[in-house]
């Protein structure tokens, strides 16, 4: 059995030394990517907006998703991080994290903008 589990020490000190380009950083694994993505926005108060095509989805978490129904954003994802960059950086950041022995490509999926509090402001 191959776990997905890993240290995310190097990756975090990777976007970390991008400095000021890394607006939050959570953590996926309980909730998965959607209660991550929930929890900064509401921190942070802004709308946040993915485009599911662009989010790195594991080859064999795709399928049983697709079996057993539950969306694979509200999957627990253990070994990764959610990172907000600052728009205009979101080139560099994934090109670092690349270049660290990670099996999933980094890659910009969404945005983030200004909203009241409790509204999306859509």
């Amino acid at each position: 059995m191959a776990s997905d589990s890993r240290l995310l020490h190097r990756l975090r000190r990777t976007l970390v030394s991008l400095g000021g380009t890394v607006q939050a950083l959570c953590d996926p694994t309980r909730g998965g990517s959607a209660a991550a993505l929930n929890e900064i926005a509401r921190a942070s108060t802004v709308a946040v907006e993915i485009e599911e095509q662009a989010v790195s989805v594991p080859w064999a978490v795709a399928p049983a998703c697709d079996l057993l129904g539950p969306d694979p954003l509200i999957v627990a994802d253990e070994g990764c991080l959610v990172a907000f960059i600052a728009s205009g950086r979101t080139d560099e950041a994934p090109a670092d994290l690349r270049s660290l022995p990670f099996p999933r490509a980094a890659r910009p999926s969404g945005s983030a903008r200004s909203c009241r509090p409790g509204h999306s402001d859509a």
